[in-house]
């Protein structure tokens, strides 16, 4: 079993999960505030349990808007993606003043093969 895989339980109908990191993009704040640092632990700790988030950081500016990376195992791309979004809104419904950055998109940065 590489690092990446996880599931080796006998279970082989379910697609190897693999490790993707995602980008959500969200838009400046209205007033101008920048993203709270601590939005990395919120996401990571509101992530619904099948979401399986390893680690999320915060960019307050990434160029001109804001960003979270989150690294997350996936079975696909489109999967990684999907998971951020709701790994996001999650994080609204525990922190609704969260909802003051408007989530732009959600887009895989980072996938297997690629060069890290």
């Amino acid at each position: 079993m590489n690092g990446l895989v996880r599931g080796c339980d006998g279970d082989h109908s379910r697609p190897a999960r693999r490790l993707y990191l995602v980008h959500v993009h969200l838009a400046p704040h209205p007033s101008g505030t920048p993203l709270p640092l601590g939005v990395a632990s919120v996401i990571t700790q509101a992530a619904p349990p099948d979401t399986a988030i390893l680690h999320a950081t915060v960019h307050p500016s990434d160029g001109p808007v804001p960003a979270v990376g989150i690294f997350l195992e996936s079975a696909a791309p489109e999967l990684a993606e999907s998971a951020a979004r709701v790994a996001w809104w999650t994080a609204v419904g525990a922190q609704p003043h969260l909802a003051e950055w408007a989530l732009l998109s959600a887009s895989v940065s980072l996938a297997p093969g690629t060069a890290w």
